[in-house]
C-alpha cells in the first residue's frame, strides 16, 4: 500500500471546499470527474465559518448532522459541543473517533441477505440511519460512486455474526470496508470522514488508477489514526 499522506493536500489549492460537504451533496456520481464539480454554494467555504454562529473555523473543523435531511453543517467546537449528546434532536455532533475493526464475516449470511462486494468497488460504507429505519450503502470504485440501501433484516443478520457493528452510532458513524489484493480492512469512522473521501474523489480523481491510489492512501491514513487513538486510550 502506498505511503500515507495528508489527503487534504491533494485537493486543488485554488478551490477551497469543505470536502465532507461536497461528498454529502454528491453521493452518486460518475468518476473520474476532476473538472466536473458543480457550483455548490453550501459546500464552498472560501473563508470557513461556523454555520450556526459565524465564527471563523479551520480546515479541521467539526460537523453537525441534520438528521432528517442527512445534511452536514460546518461547526465550531463550541457549537458542536451543544449537540454532543444523542437523543431526539434535530442536529447531532459527528464524533471524531476512528477505530480498526476485525475483518467482516459474511459467509454465514443467508443468500437473500448477501452483502454485495463486487470487485469494481474496493470501498463500501455502511451507515445505519435511525430516522429512516434503513442502512445507507455507498460504494466507491474507479468509475463511479453509487448509493443504495440495505434492508434492516440483512443488517441485523450481518450484526449478529459481527457483534462489533451493534456499537456503531446511528446517523453519525459508518463502517468502512476496504478490499484490496485479497485483504480486507474494516474501520469504524465518523460519517463526515466517509464523505470527505467521496468529495476528494470527485475533485481529484482524474483517472481510474488515481482513484484507486486515493482510496488506498485514505484507508492507510485512517488506519494510522485508529492506531494512534487506540494508543492514546491505552495511555
Amino acid at each position: 500500500m502506498p505511503h500515507a499522506e495528508d489527503v487534504t493536500s491533494i485537493a486543488p489549492p485554488a478551490r477551497r471546499y469543505c470536502l465532507a460537504k461536497v461528498g454529502c451533496t454528491l453521493p452518486c456520481c460518475s468518476l473520474p470527474a476532476a473538472d466536473a464539480v458543480p457550483d455548490l454554494t453550501r459546500a464552498m467555504v472560501p473563508e470557513p465559518v461556523c454555520e450556526l454562529c459565524g465564527t471563523e473555523i479551520d480546515a479541521g473543523h467539526s460537523h453537525l448532522l441534520e438528521r432528517r435531511s442527512q445534511r452536514l453543517l460546518c461547526s465550531c467546537t463550541l457549537c458542536a459541543a451543544l449537540f454532543e449528546q444523542g437523543g431526539p434532536r434535530r442536529y447531532r455532533r459527528v464524533p471524531a473517533r476512528v477505530a480498526s475493526l476485525p475483518p467482516l464475516r459474511t459467509a454465514e449470511l443467508d443468500a437473500p441477505c448477501r452483502i454485495p462486494f463486487e470487485a469494481p468497488w474496493p470501498v463500501t460504507f455502511f451507515s445505519p440511519l435511525a430516522w429512516e429505519q434503513r442502512v445507507a450503502v455507498v460504494r466507491a470504485g474507479p468509475e463511479r460512486v453509487l448509493r443504495s440501501s440495505l434492508g434492516l433484516r440483512a443488517w441485523h443478520q450481518l450484526s449478529a455474526v459481527n457483534p462489533f457493528l451493534q456499537y456503531l452510532e446511528s446517523d453519525v458513524e459508518a463502517l468502512l470496508v476496504y478490499r484490496s489484493n485479497g485483504a480486507c480492512t474494516c474501520l469504524r469512522l465518523p460519517i463526515d470522514r466517509c464523505f470527505q473521501i467521496i468529495g476528494l474523489l470527485r475533485q481529484c480523481g482524474d483517472s481510474g488508477a488515481r482513484i484507486l491510489d486515493i482510496l488506498a492512501m485514505c484507508v492507510e491514513r485512517l488506519s494510522c489514526e485508529a492506531i494512534a487513538q487506540s494508543d492514546e486510550t491505552k495511555g
